[in-house]
Order: C-alpha cells, then sequence, then structure tokens
C-alpha cells in the first residue's frame, strides 16, 4: 500500500468536524525517500509532474511514510544530480495535524512565511499539505468574520448570511418579514396613541413631543444593541446577567441626564415647569426600559438561529416605539 493510499484510509476514518485542517489536505503532493539521491527524484518528479497540484515543496518520507524532511522543488535544479536527499532536506520540519482549527494553519504558515503547511498524525504519518490556495481562502474568510464581528453583525454561531452571494430572491425572504412586522407594530402604535385620544384633546401640546420620545428612546436602545451584537460576536461566553446590570445602570444615568435636560429646557421654552416635569419623566422612563429590550431582541433571535442583523433593528425598534408611546401617554394621563 503506497503511502497516499495508506494516508487516505486514515484520514477517512478520523471523521472530522467542520473547520479543521483535515478538510483541506491536498495529497497530490511531490514525495521521495531520505535514501534516494537529486537525480532519482527529478526524474521520478518530472515524469509525474501532471499528477501534481502543488510544486513548491518535495516532501522526504521515510519507509513507514514518516515525514522526515522537505525541501524546496527549487533544490533540484541548484544540486548535482548525486547529490543525496538527506544533504539538501530541512528538518524538524514545521508540520500541523488535521484536527487542529483551520485558521491555527493558516496562521502558521504566515508566521513561517511558508507556502504550504504539512499534515500528519501524532505518530508523523504524512496525510498530504494545506496549499496555498487553501490557506488563502481559509485567512480571506476568517478576515471577513472578523470584519463582520467588527461592525457587530455577526454571531459566535456563524448565523449570518452571506449578502454578497446570496440570490435576490433568498435576501428579499429573509429581510421582508421584518419589515411588515414592523408595519404592523407601527398600526398598533396608532392604536395605542387612539386609546390616550381624551388625553390628547385636553392637552394638545402633548403631540408635539410625540417624535422626541420615540426618537431619544430608540437612540437609546439602537446604541445599545449595536454593543451588544458586538460584543456577544467576540465574546462567545458573555456573562449576561452581569453585562444586563451593567448596561441598564448605564442607561439609568444616560436616562436621568435626558430627562433633567429636557425638563429644564421645556420649563423655560413653555414656561410650563410642571408639564416639562412630565415629559421629562416619560423620557427617563422611556430610556431607562430601552436597555432591557435592545438586550432581549437579539439575544432572543439568536437562541432561535435567526441572524440578528436582519431581525433586530426593525423589530427591536417597533417594540420600544410602542413601549415609549404607551409610558409617555399613561404618565401624562396620571399626572395631567
Amino acid at each position: 500500500m503506497t503511502w497516499f493510499e495508506n494516508a487516505k484510509i486514515k484520514l477517512e476514518s478520523l471523521k472530522l468536524p467542520p473547520g479543521v485542517a483535515g478538510h483541506h489536505v491536498t495529497t497530490k503532493v511531490p514525495t521521495c525517500h531520505s535514501n534516494q539521491t537529486i537525480g532519482e527524484v527529478k526524474r521520478e518528479l518530472i515524469e509525474n509532474i501532471q499528477n501534481f497540484k502543488s510544486i513548491n515543496y518535495v516532501y522526504v518520507l521515510s519507509k513507514n511514510d514518516n515525514l522526515v524532511g522537505v525541501f524546496s522543488f527549487s533544490e533540484l535544479f541548484k544540486n548535482k544530480d548525486d547529490t543525496k536527499i538527506t544533504k539538501v532536506m530541512v528538518t524538524p520540519v514545521i508540520v500541523s495535524q488535521p484536527q487542529v482549527k483551520q485558521n491555527r494553519v493558516a496562521h502558521l504558515a504566515l508566521k513561517h512565511n511558508l507556502k504550504s503547511i504539512p499534515i500528519v498524525d501524532k505518530n508523523n504519518l504524512f496525510f498530504g499539505i494545506v496549499a496555498s490556495d487553501h490557506i488563502h481562502k481559509i485567512l480571506y474568510k476568517e478576515y471577513r468574520q472578523d470584519l463582520l464581528k467588527s461592525v457587530g453583525i455577526v454571531t459566535p454561531h456563524g448565523q449570518t448570511e452571506d449578502t454578497l452571494n446570496s440570490p435576490i430572491i433568498t435576501s428579499y425572504l429573509h429581510r421582508v418579514p421584518w419589515i411588515l412586522i414592523g408595519i404592523l407594530g407601527g398600526i398598533a402604535v396608532s392604536k395605542i396613541i387612539g386609546l390616550f385620544e381624551e388625553t390628547l384633546s385636553t392637552n394638545i401640546i402633548l403631540a408635539s413631543f410625540i417624535p422626541l420620545i420615540v426618537y431619544v428612546s430608540s437612540a437609546v436602545g439602537t446604541q445599545t444593541q449595536t454593543l451588544f451584537i458586538r460584543d456577544l460576536a467576540f465574546h462567545s461566553k458573555l456573562p449576561l446577567l452581569k453585562y444586563v446590570a451593567k448596561h441598564s445602570l448605564i442607561t439609568f444615568l444616560m436616562a436621568l441626564t435626558s430627562s433633567l435636560l429636557v425638563t429644564g429646557v421645556l420649563s423655560l421654552l413653555l414656561g410650563q415647569a410642571y408639564l416639562g416635569f412630565v415629559i421629562g419623566l416619560a423620557i427617563f422612563v422611556s430610556i431607562s426600559s430601552s436597555a432591557l429590550i435592545a438586550i432581549a431582541v437579539p439575544y432572543t433571535l439568536i437562541l432561535f438561529n435567526q441572524d440578528p442583523a436582519n431581525g433586530s433593528g426593525p423589530f427591536a425598534t417597533i417594540i420600544q416605539d410602542a413601549t415609549s408611546t404607551f409610558i409617555y401617554f399613561m404618565i401624562a394621563t396620571l399626572l395631567l
């Protein structure tokens, strides 16, 4: 049995999980044995050159097909034909194993400035290599994931849509349901306002501040949501309760600051300190609720294996808008 057949059988028996080096192994590479000469290897390789997918290096094997050395393909033409392979081969060889994460193998190649990485088992049996084209693909995929993570639109479980390559109809079907939910939510918000028709009719000025209440609570909620998705992407074991407590405190301070500002400004502009207090209180309660909504919505979507980039914005926005509107008119009804 040749090294190729032996390695192929053993590699297939490993039942490797996704995302590891073993799935990127190329076996069609130049090999030789340590007892050969440059001339012998050169003739064999030239006869079989069409069978190789990579010719950057020649891998030196023992009688048991263990990897014992490596040398550059150019050494075949820089040395005399009677030169022993042991004279030109490099040892020890930088290797990896099939169970190693694919990104670690790619970074190993970058670290040592290698065009490919040999893959061996724990006994040094040579399986093949992860070639340069696979290394480039791994690095590109990792770079793209890191870029998405940096803007908070990919989760630790990879539940993200490849928007560059997805068919138009697929992207449409993934996105439009959330917009339709938002439209229905907007209709629900109008019904909520209708419930407080009497309050509005007696204090028509309240209608002027609906956009302010909705905007400021949604702005804080969107800010918190973006930070949460990004942090969750970078930290797979995020301490959720501690995280919620921290951001709730931050949101409370932001709510208090905004409330005091609005109360003061409206009291001066309108000359009605009590009305300013009512609107300021509504803003305080609305903003305070935004942190919990902003974190709960994307986290729930992730639990159900949904991409938070598609659903979090529309869904969280309409929930926050409805909540803020209800809080605003309920406080106004109770206090005015």
